[in-house]
């Protein structure tokens, strides 16, 4: 495995001859997934390892195995932000709280409703949350926001179309 930030030799010419082809190395799925276990979102990933996101669903439908694997990766992060939301809220994190309860309400609050419905959907849960309102909600569960800007790629830019 990699340090952080310690690039292999011919990185790019594996990067190249991966988009060229469509096809995945395993050096390039091995990189990608040391990233995207890491929390790294996987356009950011791509664009760290110059890879294209399309040579990416190419071999998720061809390769049953990666396409697996990929699923168990966000699986696996989303278990962990799921156990992260509900320690916060143990710990009174006001935020925390609300999100977690909007998200798993408890069942009597169901039956008193009327509704058997499971838990809310994201829009539900955390769609009206502004930037400043989600951040705070993130830093309250932990989350590390500096991830963002790892490895000196940068977020994409907004663009505002007329």
């Amino acid at each position: 495995m990699r340090d952080q930030g310690q690039k292999m030799a011919g990185d790019e010419c594996i990067a190249a001859a991966d988009t060229q082809a469509g096809d995945l190395s395993a050096e390039s799925r091995e990189a990608l997934f040391e990233l995207l276990v890491r929390g790294v979102p996987l356009a950011m990933a791509c664009q760290k390892l110059g890879l294209s996101l399309e040579s990416i669903a190419a071999a998720a439908t061809v390769d049953p195995l990666f396409r697996g694997k990929l699923q168990l990766v966000q699986e696996m992060l989303s278990r962990n932000v799921a156990a992260a939301l509900y320690k916060s809220s143990l710990e009174g994190k006001v935020p925390a709280q609300v999100a977690y309860l909007k998200a798993v309400p408890p069942p009597e609050w169901l039956a008193a409703a009327g509704s058997t419905a499971g838990p809310a959907t994201w829009d539900d849960t955390l769609g009206d949350l502004n930037d400043d309102e989600f951040q705070e909600l993130a830093r309250a569960m932990g989350a590390d926001l500096s991830l963002e800007n790892e490895g000196g790629v940068d977020p994409p830019q907004e663009s505002h179309v007329a």
